[in-house]
């Protein structure tokens, strides 16, 4: 199983060729400095419970929160949007090596954006997921969770340029985007599992989602 750290590797090389070189140097600044960034004192931790609200699905409809928690362990995971090369790839390893390996174990699987409800069907079409896509169209979820965070203003020039559409394409109309983030909750909410990643070029491995799980 390749891993979402070597598929990152491959990612990068082949952005090398593709990225304008002063534009790569802005990303490579900004991963440094997430990289050493200490996760915030307010972060959700074990034992804390989501909040009772709605997101909406790729239709635009409300959709409660607490009714998409339908195993006994539920994984949740928290990106940042379509326009996110990282996230695409994490998604798709997700529904090639995690998902087998959930269903086998009676898990569920749903993942969460900041982004508006018409990028969510875009995204499952792209990558060909199986399991659902909403929209945290409040911010409730990523505030409860404390993982809100902002690239640094040269990176969003970068992605203003590059016509990446992110404030467009956000609930919230800007660049805050969530921390890359993965929870595995009980039925009733209850996180039994947190892994926040400050650093966005970075992911929760499948390895330790399974080990979250036998915990």
């Amino acid at each position: 199983m390749t891993t979402i750290a070597e598929h990152v590797d491959e990612l990068h090389a082949a952005m090398a060729t593709q990225v304008p070189a002063e534009a790569m140097a802005a990303f490579g600044r900004d991963l440094e400095r997430f990289a050493a960034m200490e996760l915030p004192a307010t972060i959700a931790t074990v034992g804390d419970r989501l909040p009772s609200v709605t997101v909406l699905d790729a239709e635009g409809n409300e959709v409660a929160l607490a009714s998409l928690f339908t195993h006994d362990r539920n994984v949740i995971v928290i990106y940042r949007g379509a326009w996110c090369p990282y996230c695409n790839l994490t998604l798709r390893a997700y529904e090639n090596d995690l998902v087998p390996e959930l269903t086998a174990r009676g898990a569920g699987l749903i993942a969460i954006t900041v982004q508006k409800p018409e990028g969510l069907e875009a995204m499952r079409e792209s990558n060909a997921l199986s399991f659902g896509a909403y929209s945290d169209h409040t911010g409730a979820v990523i505030d409860a969770l404390g993982i809100w965070t902002s690239p640094s203003d040269e990176v969003a020039a970068i992605q203003e340029q590059f016509d990446l559409k992110v404030p467009e394409m956000s609930v919230e109309g800007s660049y805050r985007v969530p921390m890359p983030t993965t929870l595995i909750v009980d039925r009733d909410g209850v996180i039994r599992f947190i892994d926040v990643h400050p650093n966005f070029s970075t992911r929760t491995e499948v390895a330790d989602i399974l080990e979250g799980l036998s915990a």
